[in-house]
Formats: C-alpha cells, sequence, structure tokens
C-alpha cells in the first residue's frame, strides 16, 4: 500500500503518510491530529490520555471505524475544520454542530486528557578537572553515559584538600528526560593514581574519544582557557 511505503520514508510519521494518502491520492485512510483528536475525544467521551500509546491507538481505532468507504478526502478534511472552527478547545460551539446529537461528551471542554507536565528536577552534578603534560583526567561512566569519557566526578573528601580550589570554574545547564542537570567543574591540582576507570588521556586524541556533549563542551571551554593562562604567563616571564 502506498501509505505503508510512505511511513518507511525517514522523517515521515504516520499522520504525516496518512495526510498525504488521503488529501492527494484520496486513499480511504484516517488521520489523527489536534483538530479530528478533539473531536474524536468529544464523540465518544474518551477519558484516556491521548498522550499515552494506548490512548493514541484508540484514538486511531475510533479515527477508522468513522471512516467512510468513499471520499475519504472530503470526509477527513470536513472533520479537521469542524475541529479547526466548531469543536474549539475552549468555548466549543456546540449549538451550531451538526454531529450534536451523536457527541457523548458531557463536559467538552474537560476534552481531550492530555498527560500533566511535571516540572523538571534540577540536579547539580560536580566534577573535577587535571591536566598535566598534555594529558587530561578522565573517567569511564558506568551510570547515565555508560561506556563513554568523562570528568571525574568530585568526591566530598576534596573539599578539605589544599589542592582543591573551591570556586567553579565553569558551569552549564542542560536538560536531561525529566530533569535540569547543572553541570559545576572544579580545578583540582592533586595527582591520582590509576583506579581502573580512570585515565590520563592526551588531548590531542579527545576527538576519537566517546565523551558525552555537555562534558565535551566544558573540556573544550576548559582547555581553551587553560591555553591561554599559559600564553599569558609566558608573556609575562619573558617580559
Amino acid at each position: 500500500r502506498p501509505v505503508a511505503r510512505m511511513q518507511q520514508l525517514p522523517g515521515l510519521g504516520k499522520y504525516t503518510a496518512h495526510a498525504v494518502a488521503t488529501f492527494a491520492f484520496n486513499q480511504p485512510v484516517p488521520i489523527v491530529e489536534a483538530n479530528t483528536a478533539r473531536v474524536l475525544t468529544r464523540l465518544f467521551d474518551f477519558r484516556e490520555s491521548i498522550d499515552s500509546v494506548a490512548g493514541r491507538k484508540t484514538l486511531w481505532q475510533y479515527a477508522a471505524t468513522l471512516l467512510p468507504k468513499s471520499n475519504a478526502r472530503i470526509y477527513n478534511s470536513a472533520l479537521t475544520d469542524l475541529g479547526a472552527l466548531v469543536c474549539l478547545p475552549r468555548k466549543p460551539k456546540c449549538g451550531v454542530c451538526p454531529v450534536k446529537k451523536f457527541c457523548r461528551a458531557k463536559n467538552p471542554e474537560t476534552l481531550p486528557v492530555r498527560k500533566s507536565r511535571l516540572r523538571p528536577t534540577r540536579l547539580v552534578e560536580k566534577h573535577v578537572f587535571m591536566v598535566r603534560q598534555g594529558k587530561i583526567r578522565l573517567e569511564q561512566s558506568s551510570r547515565r553515559w555508560r561506556g563513554m569519557w568523562i570528568l571525574p566526578p568530585l568526591k566530598v573528601d576534596c573539599f578539605k584538600q589544599s589542592s582543591f580550589h573551591r570556586g567553579a570554574i565553569y558551569t552549564s545547564v542542560f536538560p536531561f528526560t525529566n530533569h535540569r542537570v547543572a553541570l559545576k567543574v572544579y580545578a583540582q591540582d592533586r595527582s591520582m593514581t590509576d583506579d581502573g576507570v580512570q585515565r590520563w588521556i592526551r588531548i590531542d586524541s579527545l576527538d576519537s574519544v566517546p565523551i558525552p556533549s555537555p562534558h565535551r563542551q566544558a573540556l573544550r571551554y576548559l582547555l581553551s582557557e587553560a591555553a591561554a593562562t599559559r600564553a599569558l604567563r609566558q608573556q609575562s616571564s619573558g617580559s
């Protein structure tokens, strides 16, 4: 079927494939988008979240059930217009709705139901920046970025060490699932021994090392700052 072949194209979702099939080729396939979803949930008084997998599946089934055997293009266009012009999100015009006698919704403005969006949780992650002899200290992550290399996590007892510089030298915020993660990086001079998960890695080989984007951005900034600091020191010592 043409619609099945279209759905195999990269970036072409189910709605787009069905819309092209019905509007361009008059194929008898249903469409579900914001306007038609609103009409369908109210017609059937559908109280499940339309953001869930089960909810979306049920809406497509409803749409297929109502689809006529002919003139699918006209029907789908009319259903879309009904949602856009009459079955409005707020203050729907039920008095002039041509299908009001079939509508089961007692309080249409409460439909469709959507999942409540949780406010992202803020997390703070602290890491250490250590450079020596053209190498940087990295750790192979066993958690969020399993197998990738990150700046070593800051241990609590580091705050008590004289080699630890307390002020963060780099801070950034990035989203991760339902979290907003603040990445803070601190400088440390104290040398560390290999422990199986941390290594000294050559700076000129970092492009070939798998590093998550937030940590790579931190490294680019910190290494450029370190290079600038060294250049200034050389200039001041030579003058």
